[in-house]
C-alpha cells in the first residue's frame, strides 16, 4: 500500500520560544529550536523544524531524515565532508549514522520527514 503525507505550515503559525541546544553540543552561539509533529505514523514522523543561529554538533542513528529548507540560511557539515550550503528550497538527505555539525548564519526552518531505518 502506498500512502501520502501532506505537510503545511501555516504563514500565521506561532512558533514556540524554543528550546536550547543541549550545552554540551553547542560550538558556539545559544542556539534555540522548536518542533511542530504533524505526522506519527507507525515508523514515519513528519512535521516543521526551525532553530536560531548557531553552531552545534548533531548525529542521527536509528532513522533518515528528508528535509526541505523553508527559510533562513546556513550550512550541515558531515564529519570529514564538504558543508552541504542551506537556503530555500534545498533539498537534504540525513542517512543513520551521520555525524556532523550545524552552522546556523539566519534562523532556519524546514519541513522534515524522517523513516526508521532498517
Amino acid at each position: 500500500m502506498v500512502e501520502t503525507l501532506s505537510l503545511s505550515l501555516n504563514e500565521n503559525v506561532e512558533w514556540t520560544g524554543g528550546d536550547p541546544v543541549p550545552a554540551e553540543r553547542v560550538i558556539d552561539g545559544e542556539p534555540l529550536f522548536s518542533t511542530i509533529r504533524t505526522v506519527e505514523q507507525g515508523a514515519v514522523t513528519a512535521g516543521f523544524w526551525r532553530c536560531t543561529p548557531g553552531r552545534f554538533q548533531a548525529s542521527r542513528t536509528g532513522s533518515d531524515e528528508v528535509f526541505t529548507v523553508i527559510r533562513g540560511a546556513g550550512r550541515v557539515i558531515a564529519d570529514g565532508s564538504d558543508a552541504v550550503q542551506l537556503a530555500p528550497g534545498v533539498v537534504v538527505v540525513i542517512r543513520s549514522g551521520w555525524s556532523g555539525v550545524w552552522e546556523i548564519d539566519e534562523t532556519i526552518e524546514k519541513a522534515f520527514i524522517i523513516t526508521a531505518s532498517s
